[in-house]
């Protein structure tokens, strides 16, 4: 038995039929994201400070610079994390490139965000 509801977590569970009334319960597990990071957007000169959020439907740079955005995930052309490089790019489709870095210079905040992010991300597209 496989049931599934838009926004939560699939459910599944095998069993032997049998010609009496079985009773099963499903419960569900909702797929959330509310993620953040503090961040630093390197500049080609300079740089400025911010904090990344990432909900189900969009990325969110917040920030008192220009370069704030709030952008949903399909107008994203990449979001990938380079922990050597202690760097996660975001890349606008048709628009600007971002390179960030962690307030702390601690790589792992990075990667632990774009590794929550990308898990939710995966369960909610499972679902669609």
């Amino acid at each position: 038995l496989t049931a599934s509801v838009e926004g939560y977590d699939m459910y599944s569970e095998t069993f032997e039929m049998s010609t009496e009334p079985k009773e099963i319960m499903v419960s569900f597990k909702e797929v959330r994201l509310d993620e953040s990071v503090a961040v630093v957007h390197k500049h080609t000169f300079g740089k400025c400070e911010g904090v990344l959020r990432a909900t189900l439907t969009h990325v969110i740079y917040e920030t008192d610079h220009k370069d704030a955005f709030d952008v949903p995930w399909a107008g994203l052309e990449r979001f990938e994390v380079d922990y050597i490089e202690k760097n996660l790019n975001i890349k606008v489709r048709g628009g600007k490139n971002y390179n960030f870095t962690s307030q702390s210079g601690n790589p792992d905040e990075l990667f632990v965000f774009h590794q929550k992010v990308t898990e939710a991300r995966e369960k909610l597209k499972a679902l669609n």
